[in-house]
């Protein structure tokens, strides 16, 4: 589950998505956990490709975890970071 945030007393604009285990910064979630691969492939691709990245670039997105987590090898050790980076 991902949300986006608006902070109305900076505006109407979106400010931030809170992205969970979906999008991470340099890396996506994984999709086989749930023993379905091939099905819960093509939902994180729908999701990241129909919705989190058609959001404004400079949407902030906050991941569930970081690098330092047990799931995050590989993952940069930058906290939040923007759609366009």
């Amino acid at each position: 589950m991902c949300l986006l945030v608006t902070d109305r007393r900076r505006g109407d604009a979106p400010w931030f998505a809170l992205t969970g285990d979906t999008l991470f910064v340099a890396a996506v979630g994984r999709p086989d956990l749930a023993g379905q691969e091939g099905a819960m492939a093509r939902t994180l691709d729908d999701s990241l490709h129909a919705k989190l990245l058609n959001l404004p670039d400079t949407i902030e997105i906050h991941p569930g975890h970081q690098a330092a987590s047990v799931c995050g090898a590989g993952m940069e050790r930058i906290v939040a970071e923007t759609i366009a980076a």
